[in-house]
């Protein structure tokens, strides 16, 4: 059998068990769209008959084996924020799968804001309800003043912008531009700008992808905490704007 397709029944297996209105549906009840996904293995899955009082849901299976991304976090996360409101909820975590409320919605695209400059205001009013979400537990995001700082990471640094050999001459080029922010100016000069407290919960990660609108156009959604944590209010904005 296909791996995927035993992937897929073992999902509509753990949903029928998890969600009422499933309980008597099974693999061949239910179709499966496989969503955008960088890390996680993403399903929309809703009943096939249209009659149905099911829901759709979104299913998830999680890579474990990420480097980067505190999954004991993640989870925890994604569930305070929809039970506070923010975001979708959770309705089943066995920490290899989650199903959760799937919101419609689509992607706002960046040209979007240009066209319609009510979505810059919407995101903004979501981001302002986002920071001011308490989340006492969440450890600080990675904050690049501690690492200007650090001579061991900048010495790591400035080795491999020298190695020309692992760059096309473009990529070089740029590279040695980068430099510029290891050079005892340029790094007073970022850690002068960039505050040192007024620190919030801070999504970190707000790309397109992760900037949803409602059919209607009256709510934003932020969805992926995956590189959330505490970081210093303006970094989101700039990710956003840069």
């Amino acid at each position: 059998m296909d791996k995927s397709i035993e992937v897929l029944q073992y999902m509509a297996q753990l949903i029928s068990k998890a969600i009422e209105d499933y309980k008597n549906l099974r693999y061949e009840d239910m179709e499966f769209e496989h969503l955008r996904g960088l890390t996680n293995l993403v399903y929309k899955v809703s009943p096939k008959d249209p009659k149905s009082k099911a829901k759709p849901v979104i299913c998830r299976k999680f890579n474990l084996n990420h480097p980067f991304i505190n999954r004991d976090h993640e989870r925890k996360l994604f569930k305070e924020l929809g039970e506070k409101g923010c975001g979708p909820k959770c309705l089943y975590d066995d920490g290899q799968h989650r199903i959760e409320e799937f919101i419609d919605s689509r992607v706002i695209l960046g040209q979007e804001y240009n066209k319609k400059p009510q979505y810059i205001k919407m995101v903004a009013r979501e981001i302002a309800r986002f920071h001011k979400i308490k989340v006492d537990w969440l450890p600080k995001a990675r904050y690049l003043p501690e690492d200007l700082s650090n001579q061991t990471k900048m010495k790591t640094f400035l080795e491999k912008c020298d190695k020309s050999e692992v760059f096309t001459e473009e990529e070089f080029q740029k590279v040695q531009a980068l430099k510029k922010v290891a050079s005892e100016e340029e790094r007073e000069f970022l850690t002068k700008m960039i505050p040192n407290d007024d620190f919030v919960l801070s999504h970190n990660d707000l790309s397109n992808g992760n900037i949803l609108v409602t059919p209607d156009e009256k709510a934003v959604v932020l969805v992926d905490y995956e590189y959330a944590g505490i970081n210093f209010r303006g970094f989101d904005l700039g990710y956003i704007f840069h």
